[in-house]
């Protein structure tokens, strides 16, 4: 293992992102508890309404969550102690104590809520938003557990949130000392998701000092070349898709093909920078 300082180990994994992929993490997490508790409350309302004989469970909910909405989480989580194991209430109450804990910095509290939930209640339309909380929390405090989960997440992703995803695991992966693993993630956003947020930053992750401390500079194949180049174009971003393939021709300088790519991306990229005629 490459000898190295704390301070080199957080530039390999951080960047500018970073802020925006814990948030990116929150804000699907809360559209997600907020279309749960959608559901939950839909099917709530097709229950027969008896307002002077609500059911017990009913009354303890509202009396938790009457504590819960003036932040005295001990009373909301000893109103909803019978709650917990309820298949209507439970889930319901799990997460909103474990957000409520999170925001108040106690992440261990968290952690445990999130985790009895999905014990409890593991096929429920509840459970993949709390895989995705869970994961957020155990990712953040650089726990190894996460690396399986995220990768699950990532999977399961559509083509617009994996980027993002993929850029947590390669994090963690670096925090962990794991660097030829964080060089893969890295590698896939570069080639794969070369015009995003994600993939430049991988970029610049790749080549920065720290990360030449620990791994040797990373190599790509033409297809490689071709697809990053290539994806680059079709995202306006010519004057990248430009570099790579001038970075192709110095080794194969005689190769038509390649003169004709850059030169359309030469051509498009000074198009681009042209002011309107308008």
């Amino acid at each position: 293992m490459f000898q190295h300082s704390r301070q080199d180990s957080a530039e390999f994994q951080s960047g500018p992102c970073d802020r925006q992929t814990q948030s990116f993490l929150e804000r699907v997490a809360c559209l997600s508890l907020i279309a749960a508790l959608s559901v939950f409350a839909a099917w709530f309302s097709t229950l027969p309404a008896n307002a002077s004989e609500p059911s017990l469970s009913s009354q303890a909910f509202e009396k938790g969550k009457a504590f819960l909405d003036q932040n005295r989480l001990g009373e909301a989580e000893s109103s909803w102690a019978a709650l917990r194991k309820d298949e209507l209430y439970g889930p319901v109450t799990l997460i909103l104590l474990a957000r409520a804990y999170r925001q108040k910095h106690d992440i261990a509290r968290s952690e445990s809520l999130y985790r009895e939930a999905l014990d409890h209640f593991p096929k429920t339309i509840y459970a993949s938003l709390v895989k995705r909380e869970l994961v957020d929390i155990l990712a953040q405090e650089g726990k190894a557990e996460a690396v399986p989960l995220l990768a699950e997440l990532i999977r399961s992703a559509d083509t617009k949130s994996k980027p993002r995803l993929i850029l947590s695991l390669a994090q963690l992966e670096a925090r962990l000392g794991r660097y030829d693993e964080a060089v893969k993630h890295y590698k896939m956003l570069y080639v794969r998701f070369p015009a995003s947020v994600e993939g430049l930053h991988a970029g610049e992750a790749l080549q920065s000092p720290a990360a030449r401390g620990r791994i040797q500079s990373p190599t790509y194949t033409l297809s490689e070349k071709n697809q990053r180049a290539r994806l680059l174009y079709q995202a306006g971003r010519f004057d990248l898709a430009g570099e790579v393939y001038e970075g192709m021709l110095r080794e194969k300088p005689s190769d038509q093909s390649l003169r004709l790519k850059l030169a359309a991306c030469q051509y498009k990229a000074e198009k681009t920078r042209l002011p309107s005629t308008f």
